[in-house]
């Protein structure tokens, strides 16, 4: 993995430790609208579904308050057809990484607190030698896409110098390019304000492509060389994910050849398989440039 990882020097990060995968990103320019922080018309505002937890960091002890997704306030919408999620007034892509801001050790947070010995040293050595410690507020507010793609890089950062599955690389990788996609829709939409409207949402899509492929690239590796489950997902969920990322990106063939495994599955079931089905239709007109 080469040139993924971005605006991450302010927290003193060696570049040096990962080679190349550390390069100059456009600077922050969008930002949250005020008129978040109140309820419009009687709707929900993000804030509503989110709540502070108390964590302890594993690599240095620190304790601190993590925003975290309230379990069964959402409402679950109808995923996108790569399987990101949705759900009915918040994002809550943008809240899946725990990030400790004094020594600088981030994961998504079901692995946070699971970590060896070996990679706590890889860690230490690593991240928090290099790592400028950053004075966070604590906050209640939502929070805006830019700092959740820098708590996903961070992550993802955390993820290689620990050398942690391929797949978990990727799946972070994955929800990178996710961000960058749920970034550009709050912009069309007004939620979030930027100067050089058509410049940032060109970078973004940018970024959402080059973070989509790398994490084609290791969730397919991790598809030939892990378990299942992998990410969570059993086998029929993980190839018609994969199978759609390689439609999205052009590779056909690819897709159909997974398809075509999970029509003729007998462990799939008739969700996948409906799906499958959507995606070789798809597959089709595509070919016929329909």
């Amino acid at each position: 993995m080469a040139e993924i990882i971005s605006g991450l020097e302010k927290y003193g990060l060696d570049e040096k430790v990962i080679e190349t995968i550390l390069n100059t990103e456009h600077k922050k320019t969008s930002k949250r609208k005020d008129s978040l922080k109140q309820k419009q018309d009687g709707k929900p505002v993000e804030e509503d579904f989110l709540l502070l937890k108390s964590v302890c960091c594993p690599i240095c002890d620190n304790v601190f308050s993590n925003m975290v997704v309230k379990s069964g306030k959402t409402r679950r919408l109808e995923p996108d057809f790569d399987l990101c999620p949705r759900f009915k007034y918040i994002d809550t892509n943008k809240y899946d990484v725990t990030f400790c801001s004094k020594c600088g050790y981030a994961a998504m947070n079901k692995d946070f607190a699971h970590i060896s010995p070996g990679q706590r040293k890889l860690i230490r050595e690593n991240v928090c030698k290099n790592y400028k410690p950053i004075e966070e507020k604590i906050s209640d507010t939502a929070m805006d896409y830019d700092t959740a793609i820098e708590r996903h890089k961070l992550a993802l950062y955390n993820s290689i110098v620990k050398h942690a599955r391929i797949s978990e690389k990727g799946y972070e990788c994955l929800k990178i390019a996710w961000l960058y996609r749920r970034k550009i829709e709050a912009i069309n939409d007004g939620v979030e304000e930027c100067d050089n409207v058509e410049l940032v949402i060109k970078i973004c899509q940018k970024e959402e492509q080059r973070f989509y492929e790398y994490a084609y690239e290791g969730l397919l590796e991790a598809m030939k060389n892990e378990t299942y489950p992998i990410c969570g997902m059993d086998q029929n969920t993980y190839e018609l994910l994969l199978a759609t990322m390689a439609f999205n990106m052009g590779k056909l063939q690819d897709s159909a050849h997974l398809v075509s495994s999970l029509l003729f599955s007998r462990s799939a079931s008739t969700n996948v398989k409906n799906r499958a089905q959507d995606l070789k239709e798809l597959i089709v007109n595509k070919v016929h440039g329909k």
